[in-house]
């Protein structure tokens, strides 16, 4: 009995950690964008420019990537 529990408890535990690690994934895709952009407008600074001109700029970089230069810094953050 007891070699039993203790593996239900270890599934469980590895339930509950792929799920956290998931969810912290999916979080993680969804807010890049906004960081990417609010690195931008750090950088221009007092320039006051919006969100959409950041994106702008992002996604028009020369040599970028278009569209995913705004998940750029994402595969860092995620491990």
């Amino acid at each position: 009995r007891g070699g039993r529990q203790e593996t239900s408890d270890a599934m469980e535990g590895l339930k509950n950690s792929l799920a956290s690690a998931l969810a912290s994934l999916c979080a993680k895709s969804l807010l890049q964008p906004f960081d990417t952009i609010k690195s931008v407008q750090q950088q221009h600074r007092g320039e006051g420019i919006t969100l959409a001109e950041a994106a702008r700029i992002i996604t028009t970089r020369e040599g970028g990537a278009g569209f995913m230069e705004l998940y750029a810094g994402l595969a860092a953050s995620a491990i």
